[in-house]
């Protein structure tokens, strides 16, 4: 654990802006050599686990990965690369000196339902919060996760384009709160990396989610694990008369998506700023079900319960990302997978198991 919240809190204001740097061209504009020295937080985890192991099949090889190490993990760590325990990183970093040249800052409490606000604090602004401060020092590009829960109920719409528009949002849990808060934060900044990207995450699916505790997989994963268990699927009743029962919806963007989006980001440091990733479409849960039952081969068999109280006051009941800027102004030219291409991977990857 890390010492104190005003421990995280030090970290020096100095470095450079947005127009200027320290650092040679080749870095400014995104050169990545294969011999950086790449950084990834929270490597244990479902994202930072798969980048560590897609930057690694890319050539990428000084990776640190940084995260809880206390938690005993199976989990093959890519060869070569280097763990540190996330309460020991600031120090680590300081004796670095200046050497190190990219940061995906992945590490976050998840948990949507999480309540322990002393953790979220703590982990989700203050650690990114000196996190940020450090890349700002020593002119190291950043980028960091965010989340498409800060949207809330999506009554602002679901775009990322003005940055005046984010006083505005409203999100629904303490997860998404803490994220938003470090967002508004650091637009505010008068200095930042001379390269930084926040990316807010939609619902990301995939290979390695199994992983996760069950509070944090997909809706996708927990569909698959019902149907494969009790040969049916349980969906929340609408508490809501706007929405049919299983109408509900969400962005659901394939996991290789995202790492391709990422790696991008580092390898073409086109513009800075925040960035929706998300597949630019939007599904239902009925759609899914179904869709899973079919690829499945099982017989359909939905079934509509209770949605409990404490879920229903945070949530979120339509979801879709805008994606224009990620193409337009981050110049991510590669399409997403469909649902019915991601589904299908992902579930040949389940029966693989």
């Amino acid at each position: 654990m890390i010492d104190s919240v005003q421990n995280l809190d030090q970290g020096g204001q100095g470095g450079v802006g947005d127009s200027d740097s320290s650092k040679p061209w080749d870095a400014v504009l995104g050169n990545s050599k294969k011999t950086d020295i790449i950084v990834v937080t929270g490597a244990r985890g479902f994202l930072g686990f798969a980048l560590s192991h897609a930057l690694r099949k890319k050539g990428y090889k000084n990776l640190v990965l940084v995260d809880d190490m206390s938690k005993s993990s199976s989990l093959p760590i890519p060869e070569g690369a280097k763990e540190i325990e996330r309460s020991s990183f600031f120090a680590w970093v300081e004796k670095q000196k200046g050497n190190l040249d990219f940061v995906f800052h992945m590490g976050a409490k998840t948990n949507p339902l999480e309540r322990s606000f002393k953790d979220l604090y703590d982990w989700n602004f203050m650690f990114s919060r000196r996190l940020f401060e450090i890349c700002v020092r020593e002119s190291v590009p950043l980028v960091y996760a965010s989340t498409g829960a800060t949207y809330g109920k999506g009554e602002h719409g679901f775009s990322d384009s003005e940055y005046s528009g984010l006083k505005n949002l409203d999100p629904l849990t303490p997860y998404a709160t803490y994220k938003h808060e470090f967002d508004q934060w650091v637009v505010a900044q008068p200095e930042k990396p001379f390269f930084w990207a926040c990316v807010k995450l939609f619902s990301v699916y995939g290979p390695g989610e199994e992983n996760k505790n069950q509070t944090g997989t997909s809706v996708i994963y927990k569909m698959y694990r019902d149907i494969q268990e009790k040969a049916e699927v349980e969906i929340f009743q609408s508490p809501d008369p706007k929405y049919e029962n299983g109408s509900q919806s969400r962005d659901f963007i394939y996991v290789d998506d995202v790492l391709n989006v990422l790696i991008h980001l580092m390898e073409n440091r086109k513009t800075s700023g925040i960035s929706n990733v998300g597949s630019g479409e939007s599904h239902s849960f009925k759609e899914i079900a179904r869709l899973l039952f079919q690829v499945m081969g099982k017989e359909e068999k939905i079934r509509f319960v209770d949605m409990p109280k404490h879920v229903a006051r945070s949530y979120q009941y339509y979801v879709k990302a805008d994606i224009r800027k990620l193409r337009e102004e981050f110049g991510y030219p590669r399409p997403m997978h469909s649902l019915e291409e991601g589904i299908s991977k992902y579930l040949n990857y389940l029966s693989n198991l």
